[in-house]
């Protein structure tokens, strides 16, 4: 999903009448330049959703992890367990 969020943001037409020649051309439905504005916006907006919520998921893991090692690291070097 990431890397068709990441492929759609980086291949997305910059005018939406490019964007509408694209979607004749590959579908041969037209669509009118409004139609075509508002569908580009709701593809880069969708997209862009997508790739901060795979970031942010990303980045919790990762301080998840990061706890649990800090944790597990704290636990076994505690003096007092050590001698019982």
């Amino acid at each position: 999903m990431t890397l068709i969020s990441a492929f759609l943001l980086i291949l997305m037409p910059k005018c939406p009448l490019c964007l509408a020649a694209w979607i004749a051309c590959l579908t041969g439905v037209g669509l009118s330049l409004t139609v075509a504005s508002w569908l580009r916006l709701f593809l880069i907006g969708g997209s862009s959703c997508v790739l901060i919520l795979v970031i942010l998921v990303r980045l919790r893991r990762v301080f998840a992890t990061r706890l649990t090692t800090e944790r597990t690291l704290l636990y076994h070097n505690q003096p007092e367990l050590e001698k019982r």
